[in-house]
């Protein structure tokens, strides 16, 4: 199995010296005066050494580039002869792929169904490159590697970056099961895989228990075959500890590693952490964190192939270089809120989809404020005026109370605030906002249960394209591989299927109530306390920083005249954040965080 970095060039044109000689710049291993020499015996391919195509049988001149810790080039090779680009239906766990079918003279690429090996690709007159990060492709010649305006708005308002968006103009990130087919002329992307909608009969709620328990074992053997040690970074919380107890079922011995910052509150788990340790039997390490300086943060930003503004990343990058011991593989619990239903938002958006009268939305948003959800004053003010009106006119309110939770701190006004006029007119005409994009995925799902509708924005983008990348750079910082069990998409048909009042019981509210069938099932192997806990993301104490030990290096990062972000942001406006966060006036730690993570990936890449 191929485990090389997955990047490559291929010119319909079959000219080796040039793709060779774009394939060198593209790895940045070019040598002034060195003759480009080819890694493959395919024409007009070129690909970093170490690399192989396989050839296909019966159809001449055709290849088949793999990068797969789970599947076997070979029986990819054998999939795609008999069954052509249907071929991903036999693919399963983490891919990345370029195929060349010389029968149509396409190129086709494809990523897995979660974007767990990330493929970004550029095409250019006569060719087509593509990489795991969009910086190196974004210098190769015949590629526009300006700022796409579109993508910085993307960032402010989801902060991170959905598919197919990257900073670049001319290069673009392939959505999770996305494919790619490019000819001389023409490339097209579909989706070969969405996640089901239809729920299935199961006759009681412990039938469906039994059901996710057998998958995800499976899925956990699936992708830890052949692993004897793997690490796991646990909180306490029920994603991350069953993961754990999952690994530690198959046999393989485990690391849990939780990292905290006992100086800050809510940032310590080191508990919760010592619970699951000694219910899985693992060997346990505390990792204590302290204020980074400027140094550590630009480090950090240096280490994504796109801006990542999810706190919880720094945490789990500042613990990373402990995360030795001979472990192979970084298992991780990412995921099952996704599939089940578990964040705030998918509990506070099926509560609101489940009544229809105003004054009981407004009850239930105040109930989950006093919870300690956090919910714009906006967002109720809606929710107020919405007396009589039927569920599908609820979209505005169900759209803002998921970026609520997201990072969509920004509403039309405020934007204006922050951009400046030139980087507003650049945006265009028709420019669609973050908000009609999760619009139009709700809206395609009309007459399904609400749990389903509500959930798959996060399966199609929040999670392939935030937290797969922040476990994926943690793990690389490690010198491991991310592996995620509730990835299995065998696991998410299942998931989906299960009717929502088993997901979230009518009227549940509390963190600890969310994600009953995934609680029953792990009940065999988790302790109560566990079982019957709350939510347990790896906080980071970003607010104190920036108004800390990090302020002056936030304002001679983006306040400076050479600051990056300046053509986009009035610096009046971001001073004004600034001073309102660190006088605590107006918590602003998610937005302050937001710039400076663009700012300094800006600067890195």
């Amino acid at each position: 199995m191929n485990q090389n970095s997955f990047s490559g060039v291929y010119l319909f044109d079959r000219d080796s010296r040039k793709s060779a000689r774009l394939l060198r710049g593209l790895t940045g291993s070019a040598e002034p005066g060195a003759e480009p020499s080819l890694s493959s015996p395919f024409p007009g391919l070129a690909l970093p050494p170490g690399s192989s195509a396989a050839a296909i049988p019966g159809n001449p001149g055709s290849w088949l580039l793999l990068k797969s810790p789970d599947i076997a080039l070979e029986l990819a090779v054998q999939l795609y002869a008999e069954h052509g680009p249907s071929f991903t239906d036999g693919l399963r766990g983490q891919f990345a792929f370029a195929l060349y079918d010389a029968r149509g003279g396409k190129l086709l690429l494809g990523a897995d169904r979660f974007s767990e090996i990330p493929v970004f690709y550029a095409v250019f007159p006569g060719g087509i490159a593509w990489a795991e990060a969009p910086a190196p492709l974004s210098r190769l010649p015949g590629v526009d590697g300006g700022i796409d305006p579109r993508a910085v708005d993307r960032y402010i308002t989801m902060r991170y970056l959905p598919s197919p968006f990257t900073l670049y103009k001319g290069v673009r990130k392939l959505p999770p099961a996305g494919m790619l087919t490019a000819g001389k002329g023409a490339h097209a992307v579909k989706i070969y895989w969405n996640p089901p909608m239809e729920e299935r009969k199961y006759r009681s709620l412990g039938e469906a228990s039994e059901a996710v328990y057998a998958a995800l074992y499976d899925s956990a053997k699936y992708r830890l075959r052949g692993v004897k040690r793997a690490a796991a970074t646990v909180s306490g919380g029920m994603d991350s500890s069953s993961a754990a107890a999952m690994a530690a079922k198959c046999g393989v011995k485990l690391d849990t590693f939780t990292a905290g910052c006992k100086k800050a509150d809510g940032c310590d788990f080191s508990a919760a952490s010592a619970v699951i340790a000694k219910a899985v039997g693992s060997r346990h390490t505390y990792i204590e964190y302290d204020s980074p300086d400027g140094a550590a943060i630009t480090e950090m930003s240096a280490g994504y192939a796109e801006p990542q503004a999810d706190q919880c990343a720094a945490a789990l990058w500042f613990a990373a270089e402990k995360m030795g011991g001979g472990a192979e593989v970084l298992f991780s619990g990412d995921g099952g809120d996704e599939n089940f239903g578990g964040y705030i938002r998918a509990r506070l958006m099926l509560n609101m989809a489940r009544k229809e009268k105003g004054p009981e939305l407004e009850a239930l948003l105040l109930k989950a404020l006093a919870a300690g959800s956090s919910i714009s004053s906006e967002t109720l003010l809606k929710v107020k005026t919405a007396t009589g009106n039927r569920l599908e006119t609820l979209y505005s309110e169900l759209t803002r109370l998921y970026f609520g939770d997201t990072g969509d701190f920004y509403l039309p006004e405020e934007r204006k605030e922050l951009y400046t006029p030139g980087f507003r007119s650049s945006l265009g005409q028709g420019h669609k906002t973050s908000v009609e994009t999760i619009r139009e995925i709700f809206s395609g799902t009309a007459g399904q249960d609400w749990m389903s509708r509500i959930t798959l924005p996060d399966l199609r983008i929040f999670h392939p394209d935030c937290t797969v990348p922040r476990l994926r750079a943690t793990a690389a910082r490690a010198g491991l591989r991310a592996v995620f069990p509730f990835n299995d998409h065998k696991l998410v048909e299942l998931a989906r299927g299960i009717p929502e009042k088993w997901k979230l019981p009518p009227g549940t509210v509390a963190r600890n109530k969310c994600k009953l069938v995934l609680r029953k099932a792990m009940a065999p192997l988790l302790p109560a306390s566990i079982i019957n806990g709350a939510q347990r993301p790896f906080p980071t104490p970003a607010g104190e920083w920036l108004a800390g030990p990090l302020n002056g290096f936030f304002r001679d990062s983006l306040l400076s005249p050479g600051a990056r972000t300046s053509p986009f942001f009035k610096r009046r406006t971001v001073e004004r954040l600034l001073t309102e966060h660190v006088s605590g006036k107006i918590d602003r730690n998610d937005e302050l965080w937001d710039l400076l993570m663009l700012e300094l990936w800006l600067r890195t890449h």
